[in-house]
């Protein structure tokens, strides 16, 4: 059968239409994705500049009147701990501080008192020791009004490592510290923070439980689960009057990133604990996650949008530098001696 012209330019006519009907469906794809994109971006900076900026504007909230009038801080007499206990006693909440260091644990709940003029108490417990320590703990706080619970305490090894790099100690502090300290002290409180109606949890993550972090595995690891059972705290609590907050901060200048001495140098995106605390205090109430500083909040948005292989890639030559660093830092101090 002889094909005509007529025949070929039908053909052209048909063939034209299927690529026009294509290309505006691309093209609708293509504005869809991008506006969905524009609005998720508009609203994440509409978030930040509202948690972290207009939030300070307004008169501080009264947490003790909101929450309870005693705060709970675990790790409370360094870092990060520290500084928040320092941030709820400027308004007006009594604090419970616990950590392993009876000494340390004097001088910061003394220090408190004598400027904020403010009750303490101080329960001396190691949380790397496991379950045997939370009965004393629990004992300790029998008639005292918890309405804030701090989840800070944690560890981090010494400088980046691989797995096999590491000690008994070092793993199994990762896992009874990190993981277990979270858990039980949430499950110990909420009880009664549920009874009353009204209670705040505050449970430190970090960037680091974003994904899979190599020569910090474990410590990344142990994030991601404070990050997931907070998360699934929260959405228990709904409707209980009972606040639960992650907190996802990036590199915060304390003795846990000594290794690096351009982590310890400081600056904007590595502030002091006290920067950070009054940084991320302000959110509570108002952010059920969050990284609680707002430059963390634009570095936590770039590295969630990477793809997961670029991620890994990058906290592994990250960790590797900072491993040399701390390697030179020995080799220093060495010869010194």
């Amino acid at each position: 059968m002889a094909v005509g012209p007529d025949s070929i330019a039908m053909l052209l006519r048909e063939m034209n239409r299927d690529l026009t009907f294509y290309d505006d469906l691309v093209t609708f794809l293509g504005l869809f994705y991008a506006s969905k994109l524009a609005f998720n971006i508009g609203k994440s900076v509409c978030k930040g500049v509202y948690s972290h900026f207009v939030t300070r504007l307004y008169s501080p909230t009264d947490l003790a009147a909101k929450y309870g009038k005693w705060a709970v801080i675990t790790g409370g007499s360094d870092g990060v701990g520290k500084a928040y206990a320092q941030e709820l006693a400027r308004r007006n909440v009594n604090i419970v501080l616990i950590a392993r260091n009876q000494e340390k644990l004097s001088k910061v709940a003394s220090e408190i008192e004598e400027e904020f003029g403010i009750e303490t108490k101080i329960i001396v417990a190691d949380f790397g020791k496991g379950r045997q320590v939370y009965s004393h703990i629990a004992q300790e706080l029998q008639g005292i009004d918890v309405g804030i619970l701090v989840n800070n305490v944690g560890v981090i090894l010494p400088y980046p490592m691989s797995v096999e790099e590491m000690t008994d100690d070092q793993m199994w502090d990762h896992i009874n510290v990190n993981c277990a300290a979270v858990t039980v002290m949430t499950r110990m409180l909420l009880k009664g923070m549920k009874e009353k109606k009204k209670g705040a949890i505050v449970n430190l993550s970090s960037i680091s439980g974003l994904g899979p972090t190599p020569y910090l595995s474990i410590y990344g690891a142990t994030k991601a689960y404070v990050d997931s059972f907070s998360d699934a705290l929260c959405n228990e609590c709904k409707g209980t009057g009972v606040t639960v907050q992650t907190l996802t901060p990036g590199y915060i200048n304390t003795q846990m990133v000594k290794y690096s001495p351009n982590l310890k140098a400081g600056g904007l995106m590595v502030p002091s604990a006290q920067v950070f605390a009054a940084n991320a205090i302000s959110t509570l109430g108002v952010n059920d996650k969050t990284t609680g500083y707002w430059c963390h909040g634009i570095e936590y948005w770039f590295f969630e949008s990477l793809p997961i292989y670029i991620w890994k890639n990058a906290c592994s030559f990250l960790n590797q530098r900072f491993r040399r660093q701390y390697d030179a830092l020995q080799q220093t101090s060495n010869k010194k001696k």
